[in-house]
């Protein structure tokens, strides 16, 4: 997602401070908070808590990358 984010400010034209901004929130992991709410509305919690952990855990070695990348 934020490769196709960045590529999509490049081809529109967008100025490199937002598209930096732009690729680093879309680099963000899941809101812990979606395994609360799996867990009220039904959901799959447990599956909902290994998604979240796993991005996470990705997230520290991805997000470096891309602040490194599209740093303006």
């Amino acid at each position: 997602m934020p490769a196709m984010t960045w590529g999509l400010c490049l081809v529109l034209g967008v100025p490199p401070l937002l598209t930096a901004v732009a690729v680093i929130f879309m680099a963000l992991p899941t809101a812990a908070t979606s395994y609360v709410m799996a867990r009220a509305l039904g959901g799959d919690a447990p599956l909902m808590a290994a998604i979240t952990t796993t991005e996470h855990i990705a997230a520290v070695v991805t997000l470096p990358v891309w602040v490194v990348l599209v740093a303006p």
